[in-house]
């Protein structure tokens, strides 16, 4: 609602900085878009924002962190950085979480016009360089993070100093467990959040047993005749 009394009162300059017909589109995303969807809207004007003549501020409120979109770490530490060495000026903050389905969250992005593209040589991740967990909790008891922090201690032989337990404020409930892996290359960010009446694990579950492997079938002219006519048909 914030927003919206921002961008009337913006109308009401002269000049204004947007037609009626924008701010009417304005009006029937905020009604049509669902709060798990917000952090894919940023990725989806960025190309649009990134033609433009001047610098662009993008603020975002609603559904940060869910398990139907890529949360904001992800935008920050994986995906803009890939972009910034094309060539890509952009920025992504978070002001505060918000996990679905409360929402209230809000983060800003600031976007520089696209100047000249670089040229880009990705392939491979390179030398591992860095790592860290984090167990993030919402308005829930601080067992979620310990048991969850303690699973990734005990699973993956991490240390205590690769491991963090973090208490935000928020709208409503919310858990979001985060692994970064940093290698020379790329960043990988990996989130995994809580679910309502699913506990935090005590201990990580094992592996499952690896499937039995199929007999080899020889490679022989029929072998191979039988194959094409599969394709075939």
């Amino acid at each position: 609602r914030d927003l919206m009394h921002e961008l009337y009162a913006a109308r009401r300059s002269q000049p204004p900085p947007l037609t009626g017909v924008e701010a009417l589109q304005v009006v029937l995303a905020m009604q049509m878009s669902d709060k798990r969807e917000h952090t894919e809207l940023l990725q989806s004007v960025l190309p649009v924002l990134l033609m433009g003549d001047a610098a662009s501020t993008v603020v975002i409120e609603g559904g940060t962190h869910n398990p139907l979109a890529p949360p904001c770490e992800f935008l920050r530490d994986s995906f803009l950085p890939v972009l910034h060495r094309i060539g890509v000026s952009a920025t992504v903050e978070l002001d505060r979480h918000g996990f679905y389905p409360a929402g209230g969250g809000r983060l800003r992005a600031t976007i520089q016009p696209f100047a000249a593209a670089v040229p880009l040589e990705l392939l491979e991740r390179g030398k591992q360089i860095g790592r860290r967990a984090v167990a993030t909790i919402a308005n829930l008891p601080a067992h979620v993070a310990q048991r969850e922090a303690q699973a990734v201690k005990h699973g993956l032989h991490w240390s205590h100093d690769e491991v963090d337990e973090v208490e935000v404020q928020a709208d409503g409930q919310g858990n979001v467990l985060q692994l970064w892996l940093r290698f020379a290359q790329i960043c990988e960010v990996i989130s995994v959040f809580g679910e309502l009446r699913k506990p935090a694990p005590v201990r990580p579950p094992s592996p499952p047993a690896p499937l039995p492997l199929a007999p080899r079938t020889p490679l022989t002219q029929e072998t191979v005749e039988g194959a094409v006519r599969q394709c075939k048909e």
